[in-house]
């Protein structure tokens, strides 16, 4: 799909952050404006994604919000949903596009330039690229890239990037006047103990 996006605020899963029932908290931010939802639970089987999956889009149904499931192109194609890949399945895209033909939006996350021209090479019609900041949910992926990074990334692909890790409302600012199309979010949204208050700092922010 080679339309432009319409959202620029993603949220992306993980039920181990914040306690409680996550697929409430995750309907909490939708129904308080989030426009887009990443499921990144990597831990899951197939057959338990597939699952998790299936519940949460009961549970968001009446909700008009852009649905995304992580690596797994074969729910993505069952359920309907976008697709999200990882750095390392990069290559995966074209074959993914074929599956999924070209009505859905593909993804991938990136950690460098390198990759961010690949991936858009592959045909990705969007990028999440970081961290950005320091956050404990992006260590494997090294130390923080910084906000010059994230503008030379931005300006050296023609898709839109996403901003990802240690992303706060006040840095989701920064990194717009650096070039990011968007930003995606976890544990700020997750973790907050407002969520509804913090969807809606971000969308003075970002939107």
């Amino acid at each position: 799909m080679n339309a432009r996006l319409p959202f620029r605020f993603l949220l992306v899963t993980d039920r181990k952050i914040g306690g409680g029932n996550w697929i409430d908290k995750i309907a909490i931010a939708v129904e308080s404006g989030v426009p887009a939802v990443q499921l990144r639970e990597k831990d899951l089987s197939s057959e338990e994604l597939l699952r998790t999956a299936s519940q949460l889009a009961e549970k968001l149904k009446s909700h008009p919000v852009h649905l995304f499931v992580n690596s797994d192109v074969e729910i993505a194609k069952a359920l309907g949903w976008n697709l999200h890949l990882s750095e390392s399945k990069i290559s995966h895209i074209s074959s993914a596009r074929k599956i999924l033909g070209g009505k859905m939006w593909i993804g991938a996350s990136t950690h460098s330039l390198d990759q961010a021209r690949s991936a858009q090479a592959q045909g990705a019609d969007y990028l999440l690229f970081g961290p950005v900041f320091e956050t404990p949910s992006k260590k494997q992926f090294g130390s923080p890239q910084g906000l010059a990074k994230l503008e030379e990334v931005a300006h050296q692909v023609s898709i839109p990037v996403f901003a990802v890790g240690g992303i706060t409302p006040e840095r989701a600012l920064e990194c717009r006047k650096n070039g990011a199309y968007g930003v995606a979010v976890i544990s700020a949204i997750l973790g907050a103990s407002d969520i509804a208050a913090a969807v809606s700092a971000f969308q003075r922010e970002v939107i």
